[in-house]
């Protein structure tokens, strides 16, 4: 078995993943994932949350917090793929519906200023919780008990119980509450 942020290394097309990641953010890129989320209506100010499943928790719960998010906090939808990784992004974004960014496949470079613009990253996948973390954007990690991640932030919240698809919705609503209520500073302007 390859460790998670191992795979993710892989996907992305890098030899290792550090603190250098933000930096390798593409700015074409980063102009591709704006005007991505103007053609879906976003207009700047709101926050952006990424859901991204890699089918450890099932999508329904997926689209079930997503839809939620949307209703509380007014948040514009990413559904998103792994690199190189499993096509789900359409699949979630279909059981959402509405104005609701869907992004299958995309490359190294998206990927990173899609997760990098994000205001929130809710995921069942540990490199993605990685990676988000590495752009200091607050993570919500679902998965099983064996789930962590290492050292303690405060930006990042694990949700687990005996097994991923046990994860109840109701506790990862809670914890994406508490990290979009928390005020951002610096790392909003460290790119």
């Amino acid at each position: 078995l390859v460790d998670p942020v191992s795979r993710m290394t892989q996907q992305l097309g890098v030899v290792g993943i550090d603190v250098a990641i933000p930096e390798a953010v593409d700015p074409d890129a980063d102009v591709w994932i704006e005007r991505a989320l103007r053609a879906i209506g976003y207009g700047g100010g709101g926050s952006v949350v990424v859901l991204h499943t890699s089918g450890a928790w099932p999508t329904e719960r997926f689209a079930e917090v997503g839809e939620r998010i949307r209703s509380a906090f007014g948040a514009w939808l990413v559904a998103l793929d792994a690199p190189k990784g499993d096509r789900r992004a359409k699949l979630l974004a279909a059981r959402l519906g509405g104005s609701v960014l869907g992004v299958g496949a995309p490359t190294g470079a998206r990927f990173l200023a899609a997760i990098s613009r994000a205001s929130l990253v809710v995921t069942d996948d540990q490199g993605v919780a990685h990676i988000a973390g590495l752009t200091h954007v607050p993570v919500v990690l679902v998965g099983g008990a064996e789930t962590s991640l290492p050292g303690d932030r405060p930006d990042r919240s694990i949700v687990s119980a005996a097994s991923a698809d046990r994860v109840d919705s109701s506790a990862v609503l809670d914890a994406a509450s508490y990290l979009l209520g928390r005020p951002r500073t610096g790392s909003l302007f460290s790119r």
